[in-house]
């Protein structure tokens, strides 16, 4: 079984960017490794060697054209009460909602797991436990809430594992998936 899911790799100078606003170290806050840094399109979690090789198949015939996307703003999860996770916001683009629900509909058109939840696009930045001051992460919002990079522009998609190893979670390639037009 593979733990599965399908996103945008940020560019290595945006991620560079990013280290730059990284959360404080403080007990119980796991920031993220930089070279990990994603835009999740779709998580679809376990799925067996055969889903996986007809997942392969089904997304790679997905069209879309390329389109920019822009980092800009800070948050957090769940929005009320403490926070779980530090994320740097993506700004919302009709290409983007249409990448994402164009793969939704064909994900659950060939019967593989879709979330139903609303699509924010960001990325994650730091996990926070309980342990972690709260004051920490409102330091962080509020320091950086005008983040704002120069867009960048998507030519295709990745299909990832999520792996655990060490004690630590590594996404692996498994397939990169270009635009069609």
């Amino acid at each position: 079984m593979s733990r599965i899911f399908l996103a945008l790799d940020v560019p290595g100078e945006h991620r560079e960017r990013l280290q730059l606003i990284w959360p404080q170290p403080a007990e119980g806050l796991r920031p993220a490794r930089p070279d990990q840094l994603h835009l999740t399109l779709h998580f679809l979690g376990d799925l067996d060697d055969s889903d996986l090789h007809r997942l392969l198949k089904t997304v790679g015939e997905v069209p879309f054209s390329p389109f920019p996307v822009r980092i800009s703003g800070v948050g957090r999860f769940p929005v009320k009460g403490k926070p779980a996770v530090l994320w740097a916001g993506v700004e919302p683009s009709p290409p983007l909602t249409a990448l994402h629900t164009s793969l939704g509909d064909t994900l659950e058109a060939g019967n593989f797991p879709v979330e139903h939840r609303r699509y924010t696009p960001h990325v994650t930045l730091a996990r926070v436990t309980a342990r972690t001051p709260l004051k920490l992460s409102e330091r962080f919002l509020a320091d950086h809430a005008s983040l704002a990079l120069p867009p960048w522009h998507v030519t295709q998609f990745v299909v990832y594992e999520s792996r655990l190893f060490d004690g630590h979670t590594e996404h692996v390639k498994l397939a990169t998936v270009a635009c069609s037009t």
